[in-house]
Formats: C-alpha cells, sequence, structure tokens
C-alpha cells in the first residue's frame, strides 16, 4: 500500500508531511495511515487527535481560527480545492467597473446582507466562490440575455478596514457597514449567457425561474451547479472555441438555494 499522503492545505498545527508523524514500531504503515484517514473523515474537533503521542495534523473548525488566520491555500490550484466543502453565490455588482478594479487589486466588498453571507459561508467551508454577471432583460427569463464576466475565490473573510485590509479605491462610503475582503480570480473570460443553453436552462428551474434569481444582486446556489458553471467558465477560459457540451459533468440540476 503506498503510505505517501497529501499534505493538507488547510491543516494550520505546523505538520508538513507524514515523515513528521511516523508510526511507532509496534504499528504498520498502513494500521498508521488508516487510523489517520479516519480521523480526518470522522472529526472536525477543536481538539487535535494523537497518535502514539504524534499530532496527526487535524484541522480545527474554521472558526477556531483567530480571523488573520482564516487565509485561504490553495488559492492556483482551483480544482484541488473545489474537492472540499465548496459554496458559490451569484453576484451582479452595482457597477460594473468595482469588479473590473478588483481583478487588478483583489480587494473587493458588498452591501451589508451579501456581507453577513459570506462571512458565515467563510466560517463553514473550505471554498467561497463568487460568480459574477451582468444583465440585460427585455421581458421574461426566455429572453434574458447577458454575461457571465468571470469567478473569484474567498480569500479571507470580511473584516474592518485597516492598512492591512485596506477598501477599494472606488469605496465611497456608501457602505457605512461593509468591511473589505480578498479575492483570488480565475476565470476573466466574458461568457454569454446563451453559450451554454443546457446549463442555462438548469439554472432556470421551475421552482426558480431565472427572473428571479437575477432579481437578487447576490444569491447562493446549489454547489453541484456552482461546480458545474465555474468548470465551464475555467473551461472557456483556456479555450474560447471549447464545445460547452464536450467532456459536461452538467448531471446535477443547477437549482437556486436562496437563504
Amino acid at each position: 500500500m503506498d503510505t505517501e499522503m497529501e499534505v493538507d492545505p488547510l491543516d494550520f498545527s505546523g505538520s508538513t508531511s507524514q515523515a513528521n508523524h511516523p508510526p511507532n514500531s509496534g504499528q504498520s504503515a498502513e494500521e498508521y495511515v488508516e487510523l489517520r484517514s479516519s480521523a480526518r473523515t470522522l472529526s472536525f474537533s477543536p481538539n487535535h487527535s494523537k497518535v502514539s503521542g504524534h499530532d496527526i495534523g487535524l484541522p480545527r473548525r474554521r472558526s477556531d481560527f483567530p480571523s488573520n488566520q482564516r487565509i485561504r491555500n490553495g488559492a492556483g490550484s482551483p480544482l484541488s480545492a473545489r474537492a472540499r466543502s465548496s459554496t458559490y453565490f451569484l453576484h451582479e455588482p452595482l457597477d460594473m467597473e468595482f469588479m473590473t478594479e478588483s481583478m487588478t487589486d483583489g480587494i473587493y466588498v458588498v452591501s451589508h446582507t451579501p456581507q453577513r453571507q459570506i462571512k458565515r459561508a467563510f466560517a463553514t467551508h473550505d471554498n467561497v466562490y463568487l460568480v459574477f454577471y451582468k444583465t440585460e432583460s427585455n421581458g421574461g427569463y426566455e429572453q434574458i440575455n447577458g454575461l457571465f464576466r468571470g469567478y473569484a475565490r474567498v480569500e479571507t473573510a470580511p473584516a474592518p478596514a485597516s492598512a492591512q485590509n485596506p477598501r477599494p479605491k472606488w469605496y465611497q462610503g456608501n457602505w457605512k457597514n461593509s468591511q473589505p475582503f480578498r479575492l483570488h480570480w480565475h476565470a476573466t473570460q466574458p461568457v454569454g449567457f446563451w453559450n451554454h443553453p443546457q446549463l442555462l436552462r438548469e439554472l432556470t428551474n421551475p421552482r426558480y425561474p431565472l427572473r428571479q434569481a437575477l432579481s437578487f444582486p447576490f444569491t447562493r446556489i446549489e454547489e453541484q451547479g456552482g461546480e458545474n458553471l465555474v468548470r465551464w467558465l475555467d473551461k472557456v477560459a483556456i479555450d474560447p472555441n471549447a464545445n460547452p457540451t464536450e467532456g459536461s459533468q452538467s448531471s446535477g440540476t443547477f437549482v437556486l438555494a436562496i437563504r
């Protein structure tokens, strides 16, 4: 059995490899790895588990870390990061220039209600993604058109502005209680809504028609739907002429989960 294990990027215990926590002389490598794997699966307690006196590096709850430590690792590896717990939000900026500025400086701010949702999601999920879009509506949802402008991963929870956590340049105090946070942009290639009709039809589930979704500037969507959407945006970012149905994994329903 191969005993090499992938390092958990969310392990803040200081553990960096399996070699730091070898099994004792009475424990086989296979038993050690199985025990370590089971502990990761079954427990996320604030107290680290121990194996023969060695800390196995079990991550604590995200809310147990000081806010200045809750910066997500793996920003350069979105696919591997998505393998863990993720949540997705659709967001239409008040002004698209705000989004453009954020693509440059990685700083963003939202109004109070979305801010509260982001904080809650950041505390309970490994990954939080914002998918930015712009709509142009001429009537019912069948005539709605627009663009997905890209998506970004939330790197820090919204926190009071400071020298280390500045507000974006475009912030003008319109939202007095808004707190800045950092984003890591992954795909920034604009893509028309109807470039992938199948995906858009999933979003227009009868229970949550598209016009209802787009009547809110900030809406959480079901995880599988969000995963399908960002995979598509990744694919188009790499190859703008990519066939949206080739290799599609859009078996899940793109259902809105409004909270």
